[in-house]
């Protein structure tokens, strides 16, 4: 078991309004080297799981344990977020002022899990090279969502959250983009969590909750 959720309810939401889910109000259990998928319409409290497994937010009834550990517990989250857990978020925290590669070694220069060929070769495959220098302010959204994804997947991870992380790329991309996340994840005999609104896109899921 790497994650478990006992009883867990956002404090902002009542139990009728998660009445019909499958993971609030429940345990849950998050095991290795499995691909999760989380559906639910838009307010049903999607971001808010994830942030509560990233330790981003507390604000919920119940407890999360990640091998064991009590996530209210863990008063140093840093090696939590920079070894064990990756979060594309779905408002992806980049930094505009910053390039599309300096976004991407920030955390990898702490790491050094990829070198530059390796990176280069990446933003190749999600067909951004050419953008390599340019500001985040300057990309399109699809194009950022490229960005915050190889950030994602250039640090070691156990689990890779995903929160509706395609909303702004195409078809033919999702799919190369899908391939290479899922590559990673096996790589690593990592666990794959997405939360998305409706959309399946190209992964092969181990278990599929609502909420």
């Amino acid at each position: 078991m790497l994650v478990k959720l006992e009883k867990v309810k956002p404090k902002y939401m009542s139990e009728s309004e998660i009445m019909d889910s499958d993971i609030y109000l429940s345990d849950f259990e998050i095991q290795q080297n499995k691909f999760y998928l989380v559906k639910g319409r838009s307010g049903s409290g999607k971001t808010s799981l994830l942030n509560f497994i990233f330790g981003k937010s507390f604000s919920y009834n119940g407890e999360i344990f990640y091998d064991d550990q009590n996530l209210k517990n863990i008063k140093d989250f840093s090696d939590y977020r920079l070894s064990k857990i990756s979060y594309v978020f779905q408002d992806l925290k980049l930094f505009d002022k910053l390039t599309a590669f300096e976004n991407i070694q920030l955390k990898n220069n702490l790491l050094k899990t990829y070198n530059e060929t390796q990176i280069d070769e990446l933003l190749k495959e999600f067909d951004i090279y050419e953008k390599k220098h340019s500001l985040i302010s300057t990309m399109s959204l699809g194009e950022r969502q490229r960005v915050a994804i190889i950030r994602a997947v250039c640090q070691p991870f156990e689990l890779i959250l995903l929160d509706e992380p395609f909303s702004h790329i195409d078809k033919e991309n999702i799919k190369k983009v899908s391939e290479i996340i899922v590559k990673r994840t096996k790589e690593q005999q990592a666990t794959l969590l997405l939360a998305t609104l409706d959309d399946e896109y190209f992964f092969e899921f181990d278990v599929k909750k609502k909420l």
